[in-house]
This record gives C-alpha cells, structure tokens and sequence, in this order.
C-alpha cells in the first residue's frame, strides 16, 4: 500500500501538470484509499475532501461524488468524529436518492442507521434504517434489503419490540438463505461449464492426434506407392 501510495501521488503530479480535472478527482479518491488502508485516517478524510471538491469542478458523475462523499463519512466515523460522518452521509443520500441510485442509497442509510443506533438514537436509526429498506425494494436488490432488515431487527430489538424484531430477522434469514442457494447454484453451473470446456478440449486434442495418425498413414502409404511405382 505504501508504494501504491506513491505511484498515485506521482499520477497525481503529472495529471495536475496536464490539468486533467477527471483524472485528479479519481487519484485523490485511491490516494484517500490507500491512506485508510495505512490506518491513515486524517489523511484519508482530507484526500476524500479535495476529490469530492476536484469531482464537482469537474461535472463528474454524481453516482462518483456520492460514492467519494461516503468515502469521507466512513474515514470521519474511522475517526470517531460521527457529526462530521453523519453530515457526510446525509449529502452522499440526497445525490443518489435525486439521481435514482437506489441500491447505493440504501447501502449508505443502512450505514448511517448504524452509526445511530451505536450511538442510541433510536429514532433516527429506525427512521434512516427504514429509508434503506424502501429504496432496496424499489430496486428489489436483494443483498441490500438483507443487509437493511438484519440492521433493523437490531434497532427493534433495542427498542423493546420483540416480536417485530423476529420478523424482520426471519425475512434477512430467507434472503440470505436464497442469496447463498443462488451462490450455490451458480458455482455449481461453473463447474460444469468448466468440466464441459475440459472435456470439449480433451475431445479435440483426441481428434487432433487421431488426425495426426491419419495424415501420417496416408503419407506412408503414398510413399510406399511412390516407391512402388
């Protein structure tokens, strides 16, 4: 990581020479990446915050802002500075939710729903939770409306309302087990994609070398004509 550090703040320095706004923003975004891989969190936040700035300078895509400004929130809740994540999180929610990117939207409120709920804020939690679970549904993205029942069942259970939160357990259950079945089914269609692309090899070096055998017989049996002749 810290020579992929190094490499990005060299790009960096070119792209900055050659004024590529669109390039500047990604690298300040992987070198805010690389530094929270370091444990460097500060660091982390302030690479995130120029590219979101650089993102913006240059119109790129909102998906792409967002996407940085959850970056940010997640190395100031690193930092466990949570008003700055919270504050964070909450603009990266009204770019995606504006621009129709339902599933990531459910995926930073689900986020959000748990920095609530460790601070115990409920009501915020639930409500954010909530808001996860519907924009899941409207994509019907079923790792993100797993993820958002699991979180509140958690937040019904700390409220006292068991019964709503078996439900909402029982339903992250049924979706896990169906995810991990598709899992299942879908290795299983590889491997015999795989065993099917074998065999087809095996088969056609066979006919390769029965081929070989073939176009060697009917030399010799020219030569021998050829010799007879």
């Amino acid at each position: 990581y810290d020579s992929a550090l190094i490499c990005c703040e060299e790009l960096l320095w070119v792209y900055e020479e050659r004024s590529d706004v669109e390039q500047i923003f990604r690298l300040q975004n992987n070198i805010g990446y690389y530094q929270t891989l370091l444990g460097d969190f500060e660091g982390a936040s302030g690479s995130y915050i120029n590219a979101i700035e650089s993102g913006i300078a240059a119109s790129a895509d909102p998906r792409d802002v967002a996407l940085m400004m959850t970056n940010a929130g997640v190395s100031f809740q690193n930092m466990e500075e949570r008003n700055d994540a919270i504050d964070y999180f909450n603009q990266a929610i009204q770019i995606l939710n504006e621009n129709e990117h339902y599933a990531e939207e459910s995926r930073v409120e689900n986020m959000l729903a748990t920095i609530y709920l460790q601070k115990g804020d409920l009501y915020n939690a639930g409500q954010f939770s909530l808001g996860a679970i519907e924009a899941a549904e409207k994509v019907n993205d079923p790792v993100r409306k797993s993820e958002a029942y699991l979180t509140y069942s958690q937040i019904l259970r700390k409220g006292n309302d068991p019964i709503n939160a078996l439900e909402h357990y029982e339903k992250y259950l049924i979706i896990r087990d169906s995810i991990s079945m598709e899992d299942k089914i879908a290795e299983r269609e590889m491997e015999d994609k795989k065993f099917q692309l074998e065999k087809e090899e095996r088969d056609l070096q066979l006919r390769l070398k029965e081929e070989e055998v073939s176009d060697l017989a009917i030399r010799q049996l020219m030569l021998q004509k050829d010799r007879i002749e």
